[in-house]
């Protein structure tokens, strides 16, 4: 099988439909559908009316989109079953059983004839290349023809720059090809991103071409003003060249990429097919990774830095986290983070770990987003897989995103992401500007959202504080997967490591307050860290409602009301779990319940002296009972 899937190259054929004529009827006993096979052309990945055919070792695939998609005028001539295409100045004449066609009068063989399959016309991928000079390749694990033909901007070029060799620690070299995707806007000076792709099934580092996937993410960017690469990082994950620690490899591939990434802006002719002179700003570079190329963009932002280069922010989409970062000091730079609700290969959603390690460290923006409905793999478009877990639909509590969705969003987000970090336009800054509310929905699809500013101040984090309860009961509490620390009860937020939290149960008109200090004059933004816990029937399984109080040194008091569609106060449907490991049973809820912003503008305080506030109070007078976990209380400048 692997045979001969590598060599498609030669075997592959495409068929394009012609309606009402009436030709030559193909015996089909033995066609068999290959459903799987795709054309990646210029960025896109190509729909078919027709599932592909293999017939006696050769595939069949309809071909109208790809010469169309060329800019070929395509015509047909009954009486002599024939084809023309002409392109520029370029006339090809393909004649129906024949086993040559002709290019300018002068003849193409092919390696098998043209014929017609259900009103199809079909011909050999190794007539594309002849006929119109395009690049032909195959990724065998994804099942992919990659066809580049004369790239222009804003469209996605594959490239290959050459060999280069990876040096390891202990002196192991191993060698690989500089490849890839880029688009390129028509402007000049253009901040750059680059994106890696996760660890997935891999055969030939070279060959299997997750990179691409990403391309509908480049053309949206390079149509908004980025240049943007993506990058072939399985090197990175490939077990076949010995342990790999600290990205160690992808470091490296990162690296060579930029070198020839700043060479090729200089004007010199390195082989992406474009003219890239002028077109990069480097001194404006942002990285985005997805699953273990998730938590590897730290790392190689990090190494980057190091190297004198000028990395403005992060994106970490669907990441996977181990020791090694725990251990390490992340780069102090903007960063964003997405979590799939339904995350069916990094399952424990290590992304809220990431986004808690910058959090406590205290100096960079981080803004988390948690994306209802999303799996892991679906925002990329080269993997045909699911993930290593597939959750059961009878399991989900919100309805799967379609891979569309998946698309449509990560492109909204990134774009706006890089808007509000850039300072340029369009900007949808909602989920993203701290002085806003914090959204329930980002482009119209359900979100939870977390923001952390850098040097904010950390009113919870006093271990002095003394906090009171009037009919309430507010004790601390760990959220554990080691189950002898767990004191969280049922409560499941993401992240496998432990979180502490202030538990606040209360009965009919309770409230707790907070003693502060603090000149709130001096901050725009009173932002909690806050999630109702779901798992608890004091909820009646219903949104809950607060209201906060500022009451001044005078004895001066405000209220801000947050109803029922505050998002982080939503109840998180599921079922109680009760998991039996044979000597031991616990309950937990069946949703993650992701601890989320609930902030207010102080400018919205008018009648208390905001520089001597000195009591917050949170108020439950709406509802006769219920439990929330609070895991900080902050002042953004």
């Amino acid at each position: 099988m692997k045979k001969f899937l590598l060599t498609l190259l030669l075997l592959i054929m495409f068929v394009m439909p012609f309606n009402g004529f009436a030709l030559e009827n193909i015996n089909t006993n033995d066609l068999v559908e290959v459903p799987d096979l795709r054309v990646w052309l210029n960025g896109k990945y190509l729909e078919f009316d027709q599932k592909p055919i293999e017939e006696n070792g050769e595939i069949l695939v309809p071909l109208r989109k790809i010469f169309e998609d060329f800019g070929t005028k395509v015509e047909w001539i009954n009486e002599s079953e024939t084809v023309i295409l002409t392109h520029d100045d370029v006339v090809i004449k393909l004649k129906i059983g024949e086993n040559v066609a002709l290019l300018n009068e002068k003849e193409i063989p092919l390696s098998v004839p043209a014929k017609v399959l259900n009103d199809r016309t079909c011909v050999p991928l190794k007539f594309i290349s002849d006929s119109m000079g395009a690049s032909v390749d195959f990724d065998p694990v994804n099942k992919t023809a990659i066809i580049s033909y004369a790239p222009k901007e804003l469209e996605v070029a594959t490239f290959n720059l050459g060999e280069k060799a990876v040096t390891m620690p202990n002196n192991d070299n191993f060698k690989f090809e500089i490849i890839g995707g880029i688009s390129v806007p028509k402007t000049q000076d253009n901040p750059v991103v680059l994106v890696i792709h996760g660890s997935h099934k891999v055969e030939d580092v070279n060959k299997n071409r997750y990179d691409l996937g990403y391309s509908y993410l480049l053309k949206e960017l390079s149509k908004n003003g980025y240049l943007a690469l993506s990058v072939n990082a399985n090197l990175e994950y490939s077990l076949d060249h010995g342990e790999n620690s600290a990205f160690e490899r992808l470091n490296q591939i990162v690296d060579a990429n930029i070198e020839k990434l700043e060479s090729a802006n200089n004007g010199e002719n390195v082989g992406y097919g474009l003219d890239i002179s002028g077109k990069a700003d480097m001194s404006n570079i942002s990285i985005l990774g997805h699953s273990v190329g998730g938590q590897g963009a730290f790392f190689v932002a990090k190494e980057q830095i190091k190297k004198g280069r000028n990395v403005k922010s992060i994106i970490s989409l669907a990441p996977a986290m181990n020791s090694e970062m725990l251990d390490r000091d992340l780069p102090n730079i903007p960063s964003g983070i997405i979590i799939p609700q339904y995350d069916d290969d990094v399952t424990s959603l290590d992304g809220q770990e990431i986004f808690n390690k910058i959090k406590t460290k205290n100096e960079a923006y981080t803004q988390l987003t948690y994306l209802y409905g999303a799996d892991h793999n679906s925002f990329n478009e080269a993997i045909l897989t699911k993930g290593l877990s597939p959750i059961p639909e009878e399991s989900k509590s919100y309805d799967s995103l379609t891979k569309f969705q998946h698309r449509d969003f990560l492109s909204k987000y990134v774009l706006n992401f890089l808007n509000f970090n850039n300072k340029k336009e369009p900007l949808d800054g909602s989920g993203f500007d701290y002085n806003l509310e914090a959204p329930g929905k980002m482009y119209g699809y359900d979100v939870l959202t977390s923001l952390s500013q850098a040097k904010a101040i950390r009113i919870l984090h006093n271990k002095d504080l003394n906090i009171t309860a009037t009919n309430a009961r507010i004790k601390d509490v760990i959220s554990s997967s080691v189950l002898s620390e767990n004191t969280a009860g049922a409560f499941y937020p993401p992240g496998l490591n432990s979180s502490k939290f202030k538990s606040i149960e209360w009965d009919e008109n309770g409230s707790i307050t907070i003693p502060v200090s603090e000149d709130f004059s001096k901050y725009r933004v009173l932002n909690f860290d806050i999630a109702q816990d779901s798992s608890d029937a004091k909820n009646n399984q219903k949104n809950q409602t607060i209201t906060l109080v500022l009451k001044d040194k005078s004895g001066k008091t405000e209220r801000i009301n947050f109803n029922d569609t505050t998002p982080a106060l939503s109840y998180q449907k599921g079922v109680l779990n009760k998991i039996d490991l044979g000597d031991i049973e616990f309950n937990q809820w069946s949703s993650f319940t992701p601890l989320s912003s609930m902030r207010v503008n102080l400018s919205n305080f008018k009648d208390v002296d905001l520089k001597n506030v000195r009591e917050i109070t949170i108020e439950f007078n709406d509802t006769k009972s219920g439990k929330i976990m609070l895991s900080s209380a902050d002042l953004y400048y």
